[in-house]
């Protein structure tokens, strides 16, 4: 049956693309998010559905109208990071293990690329987003509400996809279900294709209820830190500030309770890091790689982490030797992967993101009618804080979820850049011809 309702949907996509062209990339987005060929167990079960729809994705490229011609340094750096990953790979330490990495990290990375040149008018730059939270949020709700019924557990596997596979991972899902928390936010206020508007806050309401608990329950301290990051943000926003803190007291207090003391203990321990195996581990593969491209600047290609023999030391005196041991921070990931050339490639990329989206909001400042533009770059913004933030913890450099954010967010310059020139982009907060905007005015 689940075969079957995913086949469905995947008709439905497929009609529905041949009036819209774009939507061909939304179907790639979702399949490469959501693992489909993951979910099913039948007839869909292990098919390359996102090759599939990725290639028809690209090819229907060509066929699109109006597509902006710029050359964004954005784009230009994401094409380097691609050419650069290859060139790495060929010369990988541990070739085998780098070139199946290449394999998944290449495509999202190279997808993001043509994302801009697809998504062009304010409905689509939407529907990207909800493409991207539709991606992760089936495993996110399915946590979330086994955890409210269960109270959540550490390393318990309760999302969609088993075998905690890329983002059903626990410390990664904890920290991405915490990071699409500001574009949930967005869409609860500003969104015009999912209608009508109680029916979409409420929705909203309960999954960032859900997200949160998802985010917690994994007992993934990495998902504390993510969160944390995130309450301080909306801190900063709040007007009401002294009622905000007690709100998050309130809410810290009941999900000691909810969690039980196992929680309260996971994240006392990090605390006293010296004296956990697990934070000295990190510590050591850190200082491992340090190391190693002190003496090959140019990394080791993916995966190089195998080759690594550490000797932790414990506070008692005890030191033992862990091989092959994890780089456990998307930072470190790229430093002893794709060496200095790539970490420089990828704190430009998250630098140029955050100087273009801050373009973004002052051109929609400048032009009354655009809240929802000057919303959606401060909620891209903080996703992205939120994702390098719980990162420093947790090897995800090369996750697609980064990378379509940062491709939406390319895409959103565009769409900046044309209004601060006058390129006819209109100032209403319409859909397309034949629905209404909230001022009644149809939208070109």
């Amino acid at each position: 049956m689940r075969d079957l309702l995913l086949l469905v949907v995947y008709l439905v996509l497929c009609v529905c693309s041949f009036r819209a062209l774009p939507i061909w990339a939304l179907i790639y987005m979702w399949t490469d998010l959501f693992q489909t060929q993951r979910l099913g167990y039948g007839f869909l079960a292990g098919k390359p559905l996102s090759m599939v729809f990725g290639v028809t994705a690209l090819l229907s490229w060509f066929f699109i109208p109006n597509k902006p011609a710029r050359l964004t340094p954005g784009i230009a750096m994401l094409i380097l990071w691609s050419i650069w990953m290859t060139i790495t790979t060929f010369n990988a330490v541990v070739p085998d293990a780098a070139w199946f990495k290449w394999d998944w990290a290449f495509k999202g990375t190279v997808f993001a690329i043509f994302l801009p040149y697809f998504f062009n008018t304010r409905e689509e730059i939407e529907a990207a987003v909800l493409t991207l939270l539709c991606g992760v949020l089936g495993n996110i709700i399915a946590v979330g509400a086994k955890t409210t019924i269960s109270g959540g557990g550490y390393g318990v596997d309760f999302a969609l996809v088993s075998g905690g596979y890329g983002m059903t991972e626990g410390s990664i899902l904890a920290m991405v279900a915490a990071s699409i928390l500001p574009l949930l936010l967005w869409v609860g206020q500003h969104s015009v294709l999912v209608t009508p508007i109680w029916m979409r806050r409420l929705a909203v309401a309960g999954l960032i209820f859900l997200s949160a608990v998802a985010s917690l329950g994994t007992f993934a301290r990495t998902g504390l830190v993510a969160m944390a990051v995130f309450a301080v943000f909306q801190f900063v926003r709040a007007k009401r500030k002294i009622v905000f803190v007690v709100v998050m007291v309130a809410a810290l207090s009941c999900v000691q309770g909810f969690m039980g003391d196992a929680w309260t203990e996971r994240m006392s321990t990090m605390k006293n890091a010296g004296s956990e195996t697990s934070a000295m581990g990190r510590v050591a593969a850190w200082m491992w790689t340090l190391q190693y491209v002190s003496e090959h600047p140019l990394g080791g290609g993916f995966d190089v982490y195998r080759i690594n023999s550490v000797n932790i030391e414990m506070a008692d005196g005890t030191i033992f030797v862990d091989r092959a041991k994890a780089f456990h921070s998307m930072y470190f990931e790229v430093l002893g992967e794709q060496g200095i050339p790539g970490i420089v490639l990828l704190f430009g990329m998250l630098g140029w993101s955050f100087v273009s989206l801050g373009r973004v909001k002052k051109l929609a400042r400048q032009h009354p009618g655009h809240e929802w533009l000057f919303d959606l770059a401060g909620a891209l913004r903080v996703a992205a804080v939120i994702y390098m933030a719980g990162g420093a913890f947790v090897g995800v450099a090369y996750i697609p979820y980064l990378w379509y954010l940062f491709g939406i967010g390319i895409a959103l310059r565009h769409y900046a850049d044309r209004l601060g020139s006058g390129a006819g982009i209109p100032v209403d907060v319409g859909v397309r011809v034949g629905h209404r905007s909230s001022g009644g005015v149809k939208h070109a």
